[in-house]
């Protein structure tokens, strides 16, 4: 799978990439420690490169997580 390489996203706490059993859709999904972090990467560019890397425009949707689980640790991180 192409990806990018790991680079410091100030504020990005965790990515998680899915493909579909047919490998024709993919997702990345940010959990972001705030909105003003994940605004300050979803730039122009950061759409054109996506697009030219992926042939498709990423869609964006915005998600409220008030709480992760974080099983293995057996925590549960409330937002604050």
């Amino acid at each position: 799978m192409k990806t990018a390489q790991p680079m410091p996203c100030v504020g990005l706490v965790r990515k998680y990439y899915g493909i579909a059993p047919d490998g024709q859709t993919l997702v990345g999904i940010y959990l972001w420690g705030s909105k003003a972090a994940a605004d300050a990467l979803y730039t122009s560019e950061w759409v054109n490169m996506v697009t030219e890397r992926w042939g498709a425009a990423p869609v964006r949707q915005e998600w409220e997580t008030p709480m992760v689980v974080e099983s293995a640790e057996r925590r549960l991180v409330a937002a604050e």
